[in-house]
């Protein structure tokens, strides 16, 4: 499917029509519209990305909220002293929520 009839095919949804009737304005069947919108891969890991984005800092971010420099939070995470800590290959990701109770700890 083009990247317009795909479009065409999301303002409609967004638009409240049902995928039966999309599918019936397109010519698709609404089990074919249904398969389109769920299974894009640029929705799909647009979803997920934003999601993960919502519950998790990078190092960068980490220190941004922490007000601390980002070698020094990267240090916290190594040596296990920040909570919600998790390495991901070579990055380290921060939980959001323990962020914010560190954050809010005076001193």
């Amino acid at each position: 499917m083009s990247e317009e009839r795909l479009e065409q095919v999301r303002r409609l949804r967004e638009a409240g029509m049902t995928y039966r009737q999309i599918g019936e304005a397109m010519g698709l069947s609404h089990e074919q519209v249904r398969r389109i919108l769920a299974g894009t891969p640029r929705a799909k890991y647009a979803r997920q990305r934003a999601k993960l984005a919502e519950q998790w800092a990078d190092l960068g971010q980490a220190a941004t909220i922490l007000g601390m420099k980002r070698e020094t939070v990267a240090h916290l995470c190594a040596e296990g002293d920040l909570p919600g800590a998790q390495k991901v290959g070579d990055t380290w990701l921060v939980y959001r929520a323990a962020l914010k109770k560190k954050s809010d700890k005076p001193g």
